[in-house]
């Protein structure tokens, strides 16, 4: 299965889960366990989580600092435990990239879909879906939800700010189609003969009058 390479979790790259994170035995658990007791910010977090459970804040930042880490099941669950304190859709958009990276498209999409109905205008979680739409190989999807992300936030479409955009094979469709959307149906660019006219039909103003049209 193909996992996309652009999939960002609230601005942070996921990288790919090995199949041991998902199948450990009791001995691997116990090891593990040791192992984040003694990663300065694991234990941090889960010492703050004790003294304040219903910090529906401090789960999801474990999540992160789990993801950070490929430990994607116990990631899975801080995210989940977040939830269950409040729904929020930035936390929605790190679960799903969570599924995503791990190859649960199903659940990734659903994640998306729920972060987007939280809040309409959630810009990376309409990217996030079209990542999740890419590795289904549905075009359609796709270009529509990477295309409703630029038009909520353009600055996705920047390698600094986003730099998984630069591997992203659906970019050249997406632009092409906001420049037809914004030069009209002939598809190709066109320019007025009067100045004055182009820019009073650009900004809406309406006809221009003949006598302003003379004028210098």
């Amino acid at each position: 299965m193909k996992v996309p390479f652009h999939i960002a979790l609230a601005g942070i790259t996921l990288f790919a889960a090995s199949t041991s994170a998902w199948s450990r035995g009791s001995s691997e658990s116990k090891r593990l366990s040791s192992m984040l007791s003694r990663d300065p910010v694991i234990s941090s977090l889960n010492q703050q989580i004790a003294a304040d459970p219903n910090n529906a804040c401090l789960s999801n930042e474990l999540g992160l600092a789990l993801s950070r880490r490929a430990y994607f099941r116990e990631a899975e669950q801080a995210f989940q435990a977040s939830l269950k304190l409040a729904e929020d859709p930035v936390v929605y958009n790190n679960l799903g990239s969570l599924y995503l990276t791990t190859g649960r498209l199903s659940a990734a999409a659903a994640s998306f879909n729920h972060a987007i109905r939280l809040d309409p205008n959630f810009a990376l979680a309409y990217y996030n879906l079209g990542a999740a739409n890419d590795a289904e190989n549905n075009y359609e999807g796709a270009v529509r939800n990477y295309k409703r992300a630029l038009e909520l936030d353009s600055t996705l479409a920047d390698p600094n700010v986003n730099p998984q955009v630069i591997n992203n094979r659906y970019m050249a469709a997406v632009r092409t189609e906001r420049y037809l959307e914004t030069i009209g149906a002939l598809g190709l660019p066109l320019r007025s003969t009067c100045p004055a006219a182009e820019t009073k039909v650009a900004s809406g103003s309406g006809p221009v009058a003949p006598t302003e049209l003379s004028k210098k």
